[in-house]
């Protein structure tokens, strides 16, 4: 990934001035960061700042060092001294296991996930290189340049008791530096993203019926555009996930973990969809 990109993934200036992160270094080379992106995020009315911990690593000649708790602590003090209210994340497999146990970080229920296959990767890579397009979003525009719309969905998972992100117009100029785009399709509202596969960030309620039509038109779209196949995730009870289970099998998703300093939220309630990610 170019700087240029890092760049305007870290500048949350709609939210505060403040970048929150820090870099080990050893003989003046990097052995280990950890970042902090804000968030503004809602529940029940009530609004709170809080962080999304991203693109943590250690290299690997400095593992097993303490380093990833070290850069954490101090992170700690300057989230509790700007008032941030907790930290969340969505660790692998391998960073689970040290964020619960060393930092005390607690899981939250799983997240329902689902996958449509679209084509075979291979052939998938070289329809995608003849597109001549990656993170292009560009290439993205084009395929639905007549389903283009300013309008964005609102958080799916808002009117079902969850502690969403808060969903502006600041919120959706800032998530640009990942070549998202939105569209309309049969008056639903949808967040897309290509990376490989088409990635649905969230999208307007729908039932199994309205959904099934839209996903026609998607599938149609992925499969010019060389994508492997079509993801989104979601929490269960909101309709959007009892409409994607009528139509496709769960395959499970990214798990939640969350640290309290101290927010007033039930923070076992956070809910995301893709479009949440620092990834997306």
């Amino acid at each position: 990934m170019p700087v240029s990109y890092f760049v305007s993934k870290y500048n949350t200036a709609h939210l505060t001035k403040s970048k929150y992160g820090y870099f080990a270094f050893e003989n003046n080379v990097a052995a280990g960061f950890t970042g902090m992106i804000p968030y503004a995020l809602e529940y029940q009315g009530m609004k709170e700042l809080a962080v999304q911990s991203v693109d943590s690593m250690t290299h690997p000649l400095h593992m097993k060092r303490g380093i990833f708790k070290t850069l954490m602590d101090h992170v700690y003090e300057d989230l509790l001294n700007e008032n941030i209210s907790f930290i969340c994340g969505f660790p692998n497999d391998a960073s689970i296991k040290s964020a619960t146990k060393k930092l005390n970080w607690i899981p939250t229920p799983n997240i329902n996930g689902y996958c449509i296959p679209i084509a075979n990767r291979y052939l998938s890579f070289f329809k995608r290189k003849a597109n001549q397009f990656f993170y292009q979003q560009q290439m993205l525009e084009s395929f639905f340049m007549k389903e283009l719309t300013d309008k964005f969905p609102l958080h799916s998972l808002r009117q079902n008791d969850y502690v969403t992100t808060v969903r502006d117009i600041q919120y959706f100029n800032y998530k640009k530096f990942g070549g998202s785009i939105r569209v309309n399709i049969y008056g639903k509202n949808i967040w897309l993203k290509l990376n490989g596969s088409l990635f649905i960030g969230d999208m307007d309620e729908a039932s199994p019926l309205e959904l099934k039509q839209v996903m026609e038109v998607l599938v149609q779209r992925a499969k010019s555009l060389g994508a492997t196949n079509i993801y989104f995730q979601t929490h269960g009870g909101s309709l959007l996930d009892h409409s994607f289970a009528s139509l496709y099998p769960n395959v499970g998703a990214w798990k939640i973990l969350y640290h309290n300093l101290n927010s007033k939220f039930p923070l076992s309630k956070i809910g995301i969809t893709l479009g949440d990610m620092d990834s997306f």
